[in-house]
């Protein structure tokens, strides 16, 4: 959603963050698991919505007690949101189709693209492939976070969007006050 407000309003974007997104379809494995889910008989269930929580969590993430602690949170807000096969489909046809590539050098606003580097869900060489194609991006990269990269280490994650936001601010024409008044 990000990239496209960005390439279709761009006079309405000062900067940009993108996380745990791509420029392109994601892999394979991870859209087959997608269509599983929305081809099940009730895509609400907990043993549906677990394996796809699987993705979003690196295994040694999982295999620590703050980790399982972290999972249960996750999935019991997760399954407080009703989905249908329907909006699910909706969904998968959208992440297959998405293809932004050619149209990242048009995106002009300063951009951070953030990613964990146990990712499962959007490889990290997506994200670097992103960055690279946008030309006043940064690219973070948390160490140790899977596709939940902002529960990896939050307050951290809070104040390096705060700077790039404010320092985004900053820098724009008409971020300066109107003397006129």
């Amino acid at each position: 959603v990000g990239q496209t407000l960005a390439l279709s309003t761009p006079q309405r974007v000062h900067a940009l963050v993108l996380g745990a997104t791509t420029h392109r379809p994601p892999p394979a494995p991870f859209l087959a698991l997608c269509q599983e889910w929305a081809d099940s008989a009730e895509p609400n269930t907990s043993d549906a919505v677990d394996e796809f929580m699987r993705f979003m969590l690196p295994p040694e993430m999982l295999a620590k007690r703050s980790g399982q602690v972290l999972f249960e949170q996750f999935r019991k807000r997760f399954l407080l949101t009703e989905r249908s096969a329907a909006g699910l489909q909706g969904q998968i046809a959208a992440m297959r189709n998405f293809e932004s590539t050619a149209d990242l050098s048009r995106i002009q606003c300063p951009c951070m693209v953030i990613t964990g580097d146990r990712d499962a869900v959007i490889p990290p060489q997506m994200s670097v492939s992103l960055a690279e194609g946008i030309p006043r991006s940064r690219l973070v990269m948390w160490r140790g976070a899977g596709h939940f990269w902002w529960a990896h280490n939050s307050t951290e994650v809070v104040q390096l969007l705060c700077d790039f936001l404010e320092d985004s601010d900053a820098f724009r024409e008409d971020s300066a006050p109107d003397s006129s008044h």
